[in-house]
């Protein structure tokens, strides 16, 4: 039961004070239940063998195992020495754990990217970023060796262009661009972008749209032409 609260705690303390989406709070409580659900019903029967194994090494006269599985009961530190029929028991609770909330959270990992892409779909820059910190989280709460085909999946698609953005106009106007995989975001609208070798064309919502192509010397320089023929000059800035 530990191992839950620990989890669930760790993800309740690192959500934003910031209102989330509410499509996303749904989501996430749904993945709560079901995960809670499902480690209740591992963790009873593993306490009741625990409780059956304690009294059986009482009757046998095995006090310090007894007072061990007391122990792991209560939830005390792991005693030394522990007897081989505990160890038994515990790594095959690990392993009931892991094999019933490993595709719980598999699901809900394909759940946030689907909801991820929804939000793409809307241009809705903050969607995007909350989902994103979310799969961040679930992802995290394995080890380094469960989770490779995950993060292996996740980076599939490059965007070279992802960012922030000055843009410089030759008529004096000077102006900020984010860009998030393959969509741009400014104060007026979504733009979807297309980068061909190193020329780049961005389509914006309302017709505006900029020719461009990315200095082969300096992947954070970009230069170009808008529809109305004035001269850009994109320059990514540093984080």
């Amino acid at each position: 039961m530990k191992f839950l609260i620990c989890f669930l705690s760790l993800m309740v303390a690192s959500v934003a004070l910031a209102e989330e989406p509410a499509e996303l709070v749904e989501r996430r409580s749904a993945w709560e239940k079901e995960r809670t659900e499902a480690q209740e019903k591992i963790d009873k029967m593993y306490f009741d063998e625990l409780e059956q194994l304690k009294k059986n090494f009482v009757q046998a006269g095995k006090l310090p195992a007894a007072r061990a599985v007391d122990i792991a009961i209560k939830g005390g530190e792991k005693a030394d020495n522990e007897p081989e029929a505990l160890v038994k028991l515990s790594e095959a609770r690990s392993k009931s754990l892991k094999k019933a909330l490993t595709p719980i959270d598999k699901q809900y990992w394909q759940d946030l990217k689907k909801l991820r892409g929804d939000f793409q779909k809307q241009g809705s820059l903050a969607g995007i970023d909350a989902t994103e910190a979310e799969i961040k989280k679930v992802l995290a709460a394995y080890k380094k060796t469960e989770a490779p085909k995950q993060v292996k999946e996740e980076a599939k698609e490059d965007y070279p262009l992802e960012g922030t953005w000055q843009v410089i106009v030759d008529s004096g106007g000077v102006w900020r661009k984010t860009i998030k995989e393959n969509l741009m975001f400014d104060e007026v609208g979504t733009s979807k972008y297309k980068v061909v070798n190193r020329a780049v064309k961005i389509h914006r919502s309302d017709g505006w749209w900029w020719d461009l192509r990315i200095d082969p010397d300096n992947p954070d320089v970009m230069e170009g032409v808008d529809s109305i023929g004035q001269i850009n000059k994109w320059v990514r800035l540093k984080k």
